[in-house]
């Protein structure tokens, strides 16, 4: 799946604008521009994984969820959120009764390169979303 988005991030990138009208071509490098910027982000965030997909699985130690969780300040249930599991999941991890997937792990090891303000940020607008959906599904 990396493969398949890095290979369409590049042709969009590489897009002859020559064919575009001349409004819209601006509009078209300036998108280009932001995609390249995510992309940069994304691969920063998680070099590994994005690298090299057949890689070992990530290392996982519940101590050090823990100790992660609590230099973040977090909750069991905004880690949670974070991550994409429930607050029950969180405190088997942490009590080493069970382990997070691999998917999950990897999400786990991007959170480790955040600070305490980014974290909050990250949950101010994943609850934002979260309200959305909730009041559309309504």
């Amino acid at each position: 799946m990396v493969e398949s988005l890095e290979q369409a991030v590049e042709d969009l990138l590489s897009a002859d604008l020559s064919l575009v009208p001349g409004v819209l071509q601006h509009h078209v490098a300036q998108l280009q521009r932001q995609v390249a910027q995510l992309l940069r982000k994304v691969t920063a965030a998680a070099p590994a994984v994005l690298s090299d997909p057949t890689a070992k699985s990530v290392r996982f130690a519940a101590k050090g969820l823990r100790s992660q969780r609590n230099r973040l300040g977090l909750s069991q249930t905004d880690m949670g959120t974070l991550v994409g599991v429930s607050a029950q999941s969180i405190y088997n991890w942490e009590s080493g009764s069970a382990r997070p997937r691999a998917e999950q792990r990897v999400k786990l090891a991007a959170l480790r390169g955040i600070g305490k303000r980014e974290a909050q940020e990250t949950l101010k607008k994943l609850s934002g979303m979260n309200a959305k959906k909730r009041r559309k599904g309504r």
